[in-house]
């Protein structure tokens, strides 16, 4: 559970790093991360959408620093990771509704799912195992 607790946390700030790359790379006028490049399709949607992406990027970063320290004493941290079990199962499930709705986004939106679920299960996994019946 600890690892995975840091891995979680490294996953979460994956995204704070890559709202600064995005940003640097827009405001230098380089073409790495703008739409209709490899990496720019991959990892952001267009318009992108600076203020909306700074809002998760704060909140991931805090949402880290939670669980990296919730990752050394478990017991005292259950409501903390049984609630990043939940809110991850449905950023997951809330991704894909949207991706139906907009169909452009459909691809990005499945392809972005996965690791959410992905990270969901595993937690829900090891909180059973760890303390019990949720």
């Amino acid at each position: 559970m600890k690892t995975l607790l840091t891995i979680t946390s490294l996953f979460l700030w994956y995204f704070v790093v890559l709202f600064i790359l995005i940003v640097w790379d827009l405001a230098q006028g380089s073409r790495l991360f703008t739409q209709g490049t490899l990496l720019g399709n991959a990892v952001a949607r267009y318009p992108y959408q600076w203020d909306y992406e700074l809002m998760f990027a704060g909140l991931f970063l805090v949402w880290g620093i939670f669980l990296w320290k919730a990752s050394n004493n478990l017991a005292a941290n259950k409501t903390l990771i049984t609630f990043t079990a939940w809110a991850f199962l449905v950023h997951a499930v809330t991704m894909i509704i949207v991706g139906i709705f907009k169909t452009q986004d459909l691809g990005h939106m499945l392809g972005d799912s996965i690791p959410w679920f992905a990270l969901s299960f595993l937690l829900f996994y090891f909180i059973n195992k760890e303390f019990g019946k949720i």
